[in-house]
């Protein structure tokens, strides 16, 4: 558990501060959590025209205004807390602030 706290801390330290894409005071994002297969990811990124598809989640976020869908794509966890769920807080950052990854 020490272990993904760390691994945690260092991947939140390798994202620089950014300003929200959705507005937390104005906007309202519908968030929907697919839990998919590799395939199913891949697709899904090469759809929103991303060819990096080598990950275990992937998140699209579309709109403008006051009204955002975010779709999460996630691998199905194997278990409560591992790696793979504890991705589902990156992702849903990728939800208010877009593609923040340097």
């Amino acid at each position: 558990m020490r272990s993904l706290f760390l691994l945690t801390l260092f991947g939140l330290a390798a994202c620089e501060p950014q300003t929200p894409v959705v507005s937390q005071l104005t906007d309202t994002v519908t968030v929907r959590v697919h839990y998919v297969d590799a395939a199913t990811m891949a697709a899904a990124a090469r759809a929103a025209g991303d060819p990096v598809i080598d990950r275990d989640g992937y998140t699209v976020l579309r709109g403008a205004g006051e009204n955002w869908t975010c779709d999460v794509y996630l691998a199905p966890p194997r278990a409560l807390g591992d790696a793979t769920a504890m991705l589902i807080g990156h992702e849903f950052l990728h939800c208010l602030y877009g593609a923040y990854h340097r």
